[in-house]
């Protein structure tokens, strides 16, 4: 990890003051404490980079996009960020982490196209 990528795993991990909260394709980023997702991110600078290109290569304007599985949003906001008249669906069933990931979603400037499912989808 470099140094820049440290200090900022210090300060949005354990700083008061901005502990629990990080700045992620123009968003803030809520995210629970012990969070393996947000060390990830700290570790990799954009989660999952080429699973997020392939996905940022298929968008197209005025779809829709369906996270299953979204934690934090690490994937959803970055497509909102790239396709401007994309809308997206983050599906979450872990209650606490849905409510961090609805904090975020709701200081959103693009949460007019964000919507939170908080449940658990399967089939059957």
């Amino acid at each position: 990890m470099n140094l820049k990528r440290s200090l900022k795993r210090w300060l949005y991990g354990t700083c008061p003051g901005f502990k629990g909260v990080f700045p992620y394709f123009g968003e803030q980023i809520h995210f629970p404490p012990g969070s393996l997702i947000f060390e990830l991110a700290m570790l990799e600078g954009i989660f999952e980079h080429e699973n997020l290109r392939l996905l940022q290569s298929a968008l197209r304007p005025h779809t829709w996009a369906f996270d299953i599985g979204a934690n934090i949003g690490l994937m959803s906001a970055p497509l909102l960020d790239t396709e401007p008249t994309l809308r997206v669906v983050s599906v979450e069933a872990s209650p606490r982490t849905a409510a961090h990931l609805a904090r975020t979603i709701a200081g959103s400037a693009r949460r007019d196209r964000w919507q939170l499912v908080p449940k658990a989808l399967g089939a059957g």
